[in-house]
């Protein structure tokens, strides 16, 4: 009994030796310098992609004939700081299901902070861009290329009624081969008007007056008639003195776009024994159009 525990308090011992040998080897391999210990720290941190929290435009009011200048205002925020926004690769989109998307020309930074870049973009309009509810897309990368865009953003294009003519009058000169007892005598002289909206108008109305003469006579407004094509002799639309005739199957301003126009040719019956004279509208003529 005596001689088996001898055995086993050697057996432990040379254990022990053993374990202490291989933690001296460990320690050898670790071995400081001196009191001083070094060792090598290494960390990668993941890229953080950007956000865009806030966009934000007034109503947009489009400019009768030409483009309007608009301005979204974003703020773009980046975790790893606001030096990691790529600005170069801001952008504004402004859409709607059917039109043209009118897309930012620049984006400037108009203020940075620590994670946060504030960019003012600017963004031409048409005249004839629809009315209504159109979205933003606002958009930016980082450094890591990665995009992120916000389309919760709305903005109202108003409606714009804008129509205009080139000259004021078609006057005594241009009916100057004009002679009583002929018809379908043509003005030499022609109106444009020009839808420079975004409104279409489905209906174009006229309203004509009487003409008087200097001397003596009258040219009753019915005379007169209007088409949309030059030396016509049937199928004007005659008028009716001091009253809105509609010319709609002749002329017309439907559609907007960027030269949606129509010209108007006037044309006169003359009855026998008008005198030679000028003979001048009692009052203005009327163009009016409505959707």
């Amino acid at each position: 009994m005596k001689k088996q525990t001898k055995q086993i308090s050697i057996i432990s011992i040379i254990m022990g030796l053993m374990l202490i040998s291989v933690m001296l080897v460990s320690g050898a391999e670790s071995e400081c310098s001196g009191q001083s210990c070094t060792t090598d720290l290494e960390i990668t941190i993941g890229n953080t992609a950007p956000t865009i929290p806030y966009v934000n435009t007034d109503t947009i009011t489009l400019t009768g004939g030409t483009t309007k200048t608009v301005y979204v205002i974003f703020n773009a925020s980046d975790g790893n700081g606001y030096l990691d926004l790529d600005h170069s690769t801001a952008q504004v989109d402004i859409y709607k299901a059917g039109e043209i998307t009118r897309t930012s020309s620049v984006c400037t930074a108009t203020e940075n902070s620590s994670l946060v870049s504030v960019f003012n973009c600017t963004v031409d309009m048409q005249f004839y861009d629809g009315d209504g509810i159109w979205n933003i897309n606002a958009s930016i990368s980082d450094d890591s290329a990665s995009k992120i865009e916000n389309k919760t953003f709305e903005v109202t294009v108003d409606s714009l009624d804008y129509v205009s003519q080139d000259v004021v009058s078609v006057s005594g000169g241009d009916w100057a081969t004009a002679v009583a007892g002929t018809d379908d005598n043509e003005a030499t002289a022609t109106i444009t008007v020009t839808n420079g909206g975004n409104q279409d108008y489905g209906t174009l109305e006229i309203t004509a007056q009487n003409s008087t003469g200097l001397l003596s006579g009258v040219i009753t407004a019915e005379s007169f008639s209007v088409d949309d094509h030059t030396a016509e002799t049937t199928g004007q639309v005659y008028m009716v003195d001091n009253t809105a005739t509609d010319v709609t199957s002749v002329l017309t301003l439907s559609g907007h776009g960027s030269d949606v126009t129509e010209e108007i040719f006037f044309y006169v019956d003359l009855d026998n024994g008008l005198v030679a004279d000028t003979y001048s509208s009692d009052s203005n003529w009327g163009i009016s159009v409505s959707t």
